[in-house]
């Protein structure tokens, strides 16, 4: 009788660690899709997609998550075997630390955010749309960098270790958020790009915190919507002539940047392009004619504001906080100011704004409730009245004498001479 119960009793106990077992197997694995199966190896870090169609949408499911989604901070690469079809929307999103993702051709169709913030992405199939939320798509891998096809023209993402990155000469063009970090340590504290660049994308740099320089080529002619936001340890950065714009928040949170020089040839700065440049003491801006809103708001250590004759917009905000700025030197036309909104907002109560003595009372008139003063101290004259030769001396200092016709005139009252 107790001989009986004991197997018994054995035989219960082997069965419940059966089931145990096949439960633990199935946490790693099982369906996910009418004809497809999904596994997890932990010794290798590896989640497997195999079977044939498409991988089940999750996202109709209460939970709101697939079953591998426990995953998301372990697994390290992601396989797809050929014969699966479609990837729906949010499949593998925020699995961030991802080496590669390997994608076959046969999938043709790929959801928004199926792959957000999964760093190398390898497939070269025909599946058309977004990015996915992804860093990259139709990547062609080449050690360190993926490209968006084999001539290596555009780089997507940039998958490397090292903290003084040099982007290989023939690329033209740094995608959207090829350099981001946002969830992860920033390493990078140097990139060097290339002449053959002509432009930096959307976020291409953003959140790389330990960045300190850059160098931007001579041929880059625009630079996008958020490129360097939170470049927080960027000290300086110079701008090639060529740039014709700067995107909105281009520049956006870079605490560290002390000045910045705008080159004849930008016409526009995009709105918050600046905000929250708290180290920013001087900025020099040419032949801007738009100031986007709150473009340079929140820039507390700004002293001094030159706004040349072409500009015809200055949005909302565009000095708002700017509490230190003591002069503002505008050589642009009042009746030429399409939009200069809430300017009492800008500045503060011990700002002199300088404009043409021809205009003051204009100003005045215009802005009444403004917290500052207009100064009309600023004169005009045309480029074609005055010829100031190069010259090098280095005796006696002397004052230019500039004739307009047979006048002679006088410096401070006539003109306003600035020696390079």
């Amino acid at each position: 009788m107790k001989k009986g119960i004991f197997f018994k009793l054995a035989a219960m106990l082997f069965a419940e660690l059966c089931l145990t077992a096949a439960t633990a197997f199935a946490q790693n694995s099982g369906t996910c899709g009418e004809n497809a199966t999904w596994e997890y190896d932990e010794s290798t870090k590896t989640l497997t997609f195999s079977g044939t169609g498409m991988i089940y949408n999750y996202l109709n499911e209460e939970d709101d998550n697939a079953p591998w989604y426990k995953y998301r901070s372990k697994a390290q690469y992601i396989v797809i075997n050929s014969g699966i079809t479609q990837i729906h929307i949010g499949t593998f999103y925020a699995f961030i630390n991802v080496k590669n993702a390997t994608i076959p051709n046969s999938v043709t169709s790929i959801g928004e955010n199926a792959f957000y913030l999964v760093n190398n992405i390898e497939y070269n199939g025909s599946a058309e749309g977004r990015l996915w939320g992804a860093y990259c798509r139709n990547g062609y891998i080449d050690g360190d960098f993926i490209y968006s096809d084999n001539t290596k023209k555009e780089l997507l993402r940039y998958v490397g270790q090292d903290t003084e990155v040099t982007i290989p000469d023939g690329v033209t063009s740094i995608g959207t958020c090829a350099f981001r970090e946002i969830y992860k340590e920033s390493l990078i504290t140097s990139v060097f790009i290339p002449e053959s660049v002509t432009s930096i994308g959307n976020s291409a740099f953003s959140y790389c915190t330990s960045l300190t320089s850059v160098t931007i080529p001579k041929n880059v002619t625009s630079i996008g919507d958020r490129a360097f936001s939170y470049c927080t340890s960027l000290t300086s950065i110079t701008i090639p002539e060529n740039v014709t714009s700067i995107g909105d928040r281009a520049f956006s949170y870079c605490t560290s940047l002390t000045s910045i020089t705008i080159p004849e040839n930008v016409t526009s700065i995009g709105g918050y392009a600046f905000y929250n440049c708290t180290s920013l003491t001087s900025v020099t801006i040419q032949s801007v004619t738009s100031i986007g809103r709150s473009a340079f708001e929140d820039c507390t250590s700004l002293t001094s504001v030159t706004i040349p004759e072409n500009v015809t917009i200055i949005g909302i905000s565009a000095f708002e906080y700017c509490n230190q700025v003591s002069d503002v030197y505008c050589y642009a036309d009042l009746d030429k100011i399409e939009e200069f909104k809430y300017i009492n907002t800008n500045f503060n109560s011990s700002t002199k704004f300088h404009v043409f003595a021809d205009m003051l009372d204009k100003w005045n008139e215009k802005y009444t409730d403004k917290k500052f003063t207009f100064v009309g101290d600023l004169k005009r004259m045309s480029d074609e009245s005055i010829t100031i030769p190069a010259q090098t001396y280095t005796g006696k200092a002397l004052t230019p004498v500039v004739k307009d016709g047979e006048k002679t005139l006088v410096e401070g009252e006539d003109y306003n001479y600035h020696p390079a």
